[in-house]
Protein backbone atom coordinates (compact mmCIF):
# COMPACT_ATOMS: atom_id res chain seq x y z
CA UNK A 1 0.00 0.00 0.00
CA UNK A 2 1.23 3.49 -0.78
CA UNK A 3 -0.09 6.76 0.58
CA UNK A 4 -0.55 7.92 -3.02
CA UNK A 5 -3.24 5.24 -3.48
CA UNK A 6 -5.43 6.25 -0.53
CA UNK A 7 -8.99 7.08 -1.64
CA UNK A 8 -8.30 6.26 -5.30
CA UNK A 9 -11.47 5.05 -7.00
CA UNK A 10 -9.79 1.65 -7.53
CA UNK A 11 -9.93 1.07 -3.77
CA UNK A 12 -13.69 0.65 -3.96
CA UNK A 13 -13.35 -2.29 -6.32
CA UNK A 14 -10.83 -3.98 -4.06
CA UNK A 15 -12.93 -3.48 -0.94
CA UNK A 16 -16.07 -4.67 -2.74
CA UNK A 17 -14.29 -7.87 -3.79
CA UNK A 18 -13.05 -8.50 -0.24
CA UNK A 19 -16.55 -7.92 1.15
CA UNK A 20 -18.08 -10.25 -1.44
CA UNK A 21 -15.61 -13.02 -0.57
CA UNK A 22 -16.21 -12.57 3.15
CA UNK A 23 -20.00 -12.53 2.72
CA UNK A 24 -19.79 -15.78 0.76
CA UNK A 25 -18.23 -17.51 3.78
CA UNK A 26 -14.55 -17.31 2.88
CA UNK A 27 -12.42 -16.32 5.84
CA UNK A 28 -9.90 -13.67 4.92
CA UNK A 29 -6.66 -12.49 6.41
CA UNK A 30 -5.25 -9.25 5.06
CA UNK A 31 -1.68 -8.16 5.68
CA UNK A 32 -1.27 -4.52 4.62
CA UNK A 33 2.18 -2.98 4.46
CA UNK A 34 3.25 0.54 3.62
CA UNK A 35 5.92 1.30 1.03
CA UNK A 36 7.21 4.61 -0.29
CA UNK A 37 5.31 6.51 -2.99
CA UNK A 38 6.76 6.55 -6.49
CA UNK A 39 6.67 9.00 -9.40
CA UNK A 40 3.87 7.28 -11.35
CA UNK A 41 0.39 8.65 -11.93
CA UNK A 42 -1.18 5.71 -10.13
CA UNK A 43 -3.63 6.64 -7.43
CA UNK A 44 -4.67 9.93 -9.03
CA UNK A 45 -8.37 9.18 -9.63
CA UNK A 46 -9.73 11.11 -6.65
CA UNK A 47 -11.72 13.91 -8.34
CA UNK A 48 -14.95 12.31 -7.07
CA UNK A 49 -13.97 13.54 -3.60
CA UNK A 50 -14.65 17.12 -4.69
CA UNK A 51 -18.35 16.45 -5.46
Amino acid sequence: MKNQYVADVGDFGKYALLKYLEDSGIKLGINWYLIEDDDTNDGQIVAYLEN
